[in-house]
């Protein structure tokens, strides 16, 4: 394998404390983290790569299914941090990185994962994300995406994704989630969607512990870009709620290149 990276992305990417006050973490709560794991036949033997895991909600439910290691490429020098004592343990590593070129060896990981990141990206960005996904997979190794999407044939649900939007989280519905992953060069095997369970942001603040959580208010106190935005998406997701779904998207990359599978 080669550990030449591509040329660096540059990725806008949601600072821990907008992550954190817009409550956009887990969109399908532990019931949809577990069917991702399942998406992405994680197990025992399973060489993990983490995108953006800001508090490790996901990636302590992760590592919870004895995988064989984990890294979690973290931008935010925060949340880096805060995960580097969370998630310590062997075979376990935080990489603070972009995420458009987490620098990682080529073919490293069995399975990639995005939870709660890829929509509030902008088109291109989430774009090279995905291409660094997939260039850090093995062939048969599987991206899963745990994200949002509007509700199928259900009123009000434009008007929640144009509400979404504005508020910085360009949420795709279901064929768009598995066409990005198709144009990454992966096989989609495999797409579902759930009910939206996002955490409230007080719960958030507990997880994060009295000093993280105080270091995140000072943030938000004193940074109007991250505070404006955060709450503008925060009341978004809570007032368009009922109209939303969380989605689990798995694409493969092929054992041989060109080989395509049966959609599913």
């Amino acid at each position: 394998m080669t550990t030449t990276a591509q040329a660096q992305q540059t990725v806008s990417h949601w600072p821990l404390a907008r992550r954190v006050v817009s409550g956009f973490v887990q969109p399908g709560g532990p019931a949809m983290v577990a069917r991702a794991a399942e998406g992405g036949g994680l197990g025992e033997g399973s060489r993990v790569v983490e995108l953006a895991p800001g508090l490790g909600l996901t990636s302590a439910l992760v590592a919870g299914r004895g995988v064989r290691t984990w890294t979690g490429v973290e931008p935010d020098a925060m949340a880096a941090g805060h995960l580097r004592k969370a998630m310590a343990g062997a075979g376990r590593e935080v990489v603070q990185a972009p995420l458009g070129a987490t620098g990682l060896e080529e073919g490293a990981a069995s399975v990639v994962l995005a939870d709660a990141l890829l929509s509030t990206l902008a088109e291109d960005d989430r774009a090279a994300v995905l291409a660094e996904g997939a260039r850090l997979l093995r062939a048969g190794g599987r991206l899963v995406v745990l994200d949002v999407t509007p509700a199928a044939g259900v009123h009000g649900a434009a008007a929640g994704r144009a509400a979404l939007e504005d508020a910085g989280i360009a949420m795709l519905d279901v064929d768009a989630w598995r066409a990005a992953l198709e144009a990454a060069g992966l096989v989609v095997v495999g797409s579902l969607t759930g009910p939206l369970d996002l955490p409230a942001p007080p719960a958030l603040m507990r997880e994060a512990g009295p000093r993280l959580a105080l270091r995140i208010t000072r943030e938000v106190a004193t940074d109007g870009a991250v505070r404006g935005p955060a709450i503008a998406a925060r009341d978004a997701l809570a007032m368009h709620a009922p109209v939303l779904r969380s989605v689990v998207a798995v694409g493969e990359m092929p054992l041989i290149l060109g080989m395509r599978r049966p959609r599913r």
